[in-house]
């Protein structure tokens, strides 16, 4: 669309078309059981087959760039992968960059307080590690990289990863995600010196999360062309090892997100039995679309046994790694 002249007024035709496109959106902010109620629910309620992100989605291509471009070695790529494989329709939790492990295997890696919180509090809500995705938005980069690097090259480093995260973001096309990062919007020791540089990538900063908001279970939508994502406003789980008296804002917040999720999938679960019991097609081949959750593996409310090979089932997360925490937030 171009301009109209009425001879009086200029009016720019596009921009009033964006300007009716995003009121027809609905609200910029809401409250988080508003947005799980109408705009996650409805879209679990009509997902009959969940598709799953594996090691080979789209979604890889751009970071294979990076990979190449910084030299990434197998290992940070291979827990990167891991993390982000998963249930496509389920909420993405996001962090700010990974372990200073994750040059470790998997296995050894996801024992950081961070990725154990998360993992474990999965479990308890009858999902696991395997099913939702995890992605830090400074991503491929763990605190220990970043030290390594001058101060040019280490912006440098930071801005490729926020531009890698909008892109796959792009791909994937997440309806909302829990955002567990507060360093994008910048943040500053006590002596005023910056600690983290505020993020030039203006979706990366948009993607920050907040206590304050998260106390007051806000969400807001962040819009990027035609894709609209909602962001949960969380805090990072490394906060309640210092702080946990807050423990029970994050608690609930995961619960009111994934909760639904875990009753769709055990609703997926007795929909598709019942289809293999009625066609009486059970066989030694025949599989739920979905595994026993880790959960049940594992007492409840303990983490995962962090020696134990966890046997593969189902459609879980493409393993593509065997098996202190640089995360923060």
């Amino acid at each position: 669309m171009g301009n109209i002249n009425d001879g009086n007024l200029l009016v720019d035709v596009s921009s009033v078309a964006d300007s009716f496109a995003r009121l027809s959106l609905g609200p910029s902010s809401a409250n988080r059981r508003w947005v799980i109620g109408n705009v996650l629910q409805p879209v679990l309620d009509t997902t009959h087959e969940c598709k799953f992100i594996t090691e080979n989605h789209d979604c890889f291509k751009p970071a294979r760039r990076l990979r190449e471009r910084w030299d990434i070695k197998a290992e940070p790529w291979d827990n990167f992968v891991r993390l982000l494989c998963g249930c496509l329709h389920f909420p993405f939790v996001l962090l700010q960059n990974p372990s200073n492990a994750h040059t470790q295997s998997f296995e050894q890696m996801r024992q950081c307080y961070t990725i154990d919180w998360v993992s474990t509090m999965l479990d308890r809500i009858g999902l696991s590690l395997d099913e939702v995705s995890v992605l830090d938005i400074c991503a491929l980069f763990s605190d220990e990289d970043l030290q390594k690097m001058d101060a040019e090259r280490r912006s440098c480093a930071v801005e490729d990863a926020y531009l890698l995260v909008e892109e796959m973001l792009m791909i994937l096309r997440p309806i909302l995600i829990i955002s567990c990062q507060c360093m994008t919007q910048g943040t500053w020791k006590s002596d005023g010196q910056e600690a983290w540089k505020r993020a030039g990538n203006d979706l990366a900063r948009q993607l920050c999360s907040s206590i304050r908001e998260a106390r007051a279970h806000r969400a807001v939508a962040v819009d990027r062309g035609d894709l609209r994502i909602w962001i949960v406003r969380g805090f990072h789980p490394r906060r309640l090892h210092y702080e946990p008296s807050f423990s029970p804002v994050l608690t609930k917040l995961f619960h009111d997100v994934y909760d639904p999720c875990e009753r769709w999938r055990r609703g997926r679960m007795t929909a598709d039995s019942g289809k293999l019991v009625n066609a009486e097609q059970v066989n030694s081949q025949t599989r739920s679309p979905f595994p026993t959750p880790l959960a049940a593996k594992h007492p409840i409310h303990q983490p995962a046994n962090k020696d134990e090979d966890i046997e593969e089932q189902g459609m879980y997360k493409v393993r593509v790694a065997s098996g202190e925490d640089g995360r923060r937030g």
